[in-house]
């Protein structure tokens, strides 16, 4: 292989599969695919998880496959600038910045892993703000740990209307706590053939690497599934496989009977939050008509007793927290105010956050217990 190539255009190549080049999982996989088509550069990276292929302007002097140590490779281009040429041989691919010259090592094309494909998928398209709003969301709810399985992914669902709208809902939960978000959206059905996803779930990696695609995309980008799950935004295109299982009930722990609402601003319960964090890992909550008193346990290190104004007209009572999974919850809300929702019985009955201004999403909390 022999191409000139911009830099900028080479580095936006490879930041974009950074998170894709894992060597612990086969040495191999430490490089990226590199290939030439119609007179464009071709940069594939694989974990066997997920895969990412996108194109990018050069000009090819000679065509052919080569594999190159992706984060050599991404760590010299960015110190360089211009164009560069990269010529590729048995022996390594020689990056060439006007009189510099740098030898990044090479593997055989052939020992490269098969590349997923989609071709006879049937894509359709998805506002590009709705699917990163909804893993912005709700990432923070996934389960850390293993042993259970399903919930250390996203849920997804997609049902159709038939008239180029489909209701869009996603979850995740630890166990502990839960975000649901569910919205309605255009989706660029043909002849009222409205596309649906039945329920997928998508691994966390996966996550971070759309969340990272989405960041650059057109506001329109397009979505097929087929065992896998396949997202196009211009020109990129990210495959990643899904989680086999079932994801739990989560509709059957959200209470349907909380009356009791306490509206305050996200600001000042933040803040209050934070400083309890100071203390404890824990806040305990007393809600009295129009104040919230937030109080920690005394662990040794000091304690915080503080009080904030809110709208609250129901009974009193006592209910404790873990601040790790206040704060979490409250980094994605972006409304002024929100409400909270307890149940009459309170304190170890779970706990509902909403914003205010946004009721697409819905959180909830367990309680921790409070010591007598």
């Amino acid at each position: 292989m022999h191409i000139r190539i911009g830099r900028d255009e080479l580095l936006k190549g490879l930041e974009r599969i950074r998170g894709l080049t894992r060597k612990d999982v086969m040495p191999i996989l430490a490089h990226a695919l590199f290939t030439t088509d119609d007179g464009d550069l071709v940069i594939t990276a694989s974990d066997l998880e997920a895969t990412g292929v996108g194109r990018y302007s050069a000009t090819v002097l000679e065509g052919g496959p080569a594999v190159i140590q992706a984060q050599t490779l991404f760590e010299i281009v960015k110190t360089l600038s211009g164009e560069l040429e990269i010529k590729v041989d048995a022996k390594g691919a020689t990056v060439i910045s006007g009189k510099s010259k740098y030898k990044v090592p090479v593997m055989p094309p052939a020992d490269y892993p098969a590349i997923p494909t989609m071709q006879d998928a049937k894509y359709f398209e998805f506002p590009k703000e709705i699917l990163a709003k909804m893993i912005g969301r709700a990432i923070y709810a996934i389960n850390e740990r293993e042993t259970r399985y399903t919930m250390t992914g996203l849920y997804l669902s997609l049902k159709g209307n038939g008239e180029g709208y489909a209701d869009v809902l996603c979850a995740a939960t630890d166990g502990h706590r839960l975000s649901k978000c569910a919205d309605n959206v255009p989706v660029g059905a043909d002849d009222g053939d409205t596309p649906i996803i039945p329920g997928i779930i998508i691994p966390k990696k996966a996550l971070f690497e759309i969340a990272r695609l989405l960041k650059a995309a057109d506001p329109t980008i397009a979505i097929a599934f087929d065992k896998q799950l396949s997202i196009q935004a211009g020109d990129f295109s990210f495959v990643t496989r899904l989680m086999e299982g079932q994801f739990p009930n989560y509709e059957q722990i959200i209470p349907r009977d909380n009356g009791n609402v306490l509206t305050v601003k996200t600001a000042a319960l933040m803040e209050a939050i934070k400083r309890a964090a100071v203390f404890s890992q824990k806040a305990v909550f007393g809600l009295a008509t129009g104040k919230l008193a937030i109080t920690t346990p005394d662990e040794g290190t000091g304690t915080a007793d503080d009080e904030i104004e809110v709208e609250y007209s129901g009974p009193e009572m006592i209910v404790g927290f873990n601040i790790r999974y206040l704060i979490e919850a409250l980094s994605v809300i972006d409304g002024p105010d929100i409400s909270m929702a307890f149940a009459d019985s309170g304190a170890m009955h779970p706990v509902l956050i909403t914003d205010k201004a946004d009721d697409t999403t819905l959180h909830l909390i367990m309680p921790m217990r409070v010591q007598a």
